[in-house]
């Protein structure tokens, strides 16, 4: 492909990473996990076109074939370039989550909504057991997701381009402060 190289690297990620993300592998069994369902909810419907203007969901369900521990599951989100944006695994906050009983599972992360700019984003599963096995260390699965332009984002000047992937929502308060000068 020739053109502008930004257009060119971003059609060759996508295109590399839909190799091997299909949704066609599930159920897809490692060693001791089998991974049922990688997906993208907004507003109860499976997608990956989202409205920057409502949260969505991350769900990953998987069954773990004996109990586990030190296993750790999540996100990588990257922009149209492949850097990374932001991570989530499910134990960063709460590391007793890394201990888990033979059984079916439901993994959600809810991303809230004005986080993402209008673009092409690649959100990609991690899983492992931290220091002991990398489940997808052979395989990529992700997802090619598509988000639109903000209704409400900087009404002001609609033609202005984000010089960001990533916003925070409504995070500026200001304050008008009187001053009392002495004479």
């Amino acid at each position: 492909m020739a053109g502008d190289s930004k257009k060119v690297i971003e059609y060759y990620l996508k295109n590399e990473y839909e190799k091997s993300a299909g949704q066609s592998d599930f159920p897809l069994t490692i060693k001791d996990i089998t991974l049922r369902d990688f997906s993208v909810h907004q507003s109860g419907i499976k997608t990956e076109v989202l409205d920057p203007d409502k949260p969505f969901e991350v769900s990953i369900e998987f069954e773990t074939l004996a109990d586990l521990t030190a296993l750790r599951l999540g996100i990588y989100l990257r922009n149209g370039l492949g850097d990374i944006l932001f991570r989530s695994l499910h134990s960063d906050w709460h590391p007793e989550l890394e201990t888990v009983k033979k059984g079916h599972y439901k993994a959600k992360l809810i991303i809230p909504e004005k986080m993402l700019m209008k673009g092409n984003y690649f959100l990609s599963m991690h899983l492992g057991r931290y220091g002991i096995f990398n489940y997808l260390d052979k395989r990529t699965i992700q997802k090619t997701l598509t988000v639109g332009p903000s209704a409400n984002w900087n009404q002001a000047h609609p033609t202005e381009k984000p010089e960001s992937s990533l916003t925070l929502k409504d995070s500026w308060n200001i304050e008008h402060i009187t001053t009392h000068e002495k004479k």
